[in-house]
């Protein structure tokens, strides 16, 4: 019983890290091929609410990302297995 239990949740542990390493390499995908329309349409523009919202909306998501899944200065693991 407590095999199944055990190999089922290494099961669902594999498939969610499958999950994030997609979604991962698909946003760095992304991010590495509109990088040239960023630049010249809104690094090179003037800074207005719409630029404002258009950073949150774009880095928001990086620094989830590094701040759930990069390990703290200083540490090399954590216990929650996330590293």
């Amino acid at each position: 019983m407590v095999d199944d239990q055990f190999v089922k949740f290494a099961q669902e542990s594999y498939i969610s890290n499958l999950c994030t390493v997609a979604v991962t390499a698909l946003l760095a995908y992304e991010w590495v091929i509109t990088l040239c329309h960023e630049v010249e349409f809104f690094w090179k523009a003037s800074f207005t609410g719409a630029t404002m919202l258009f950073a949150l909306n774009r880095y928001i998501i990086a620094l989830s990302y590094a701040i759930l899944y990069l390990p703290p200065p200083g540490s090399s693991s954590r216990k929650d297995g996330l590293y």
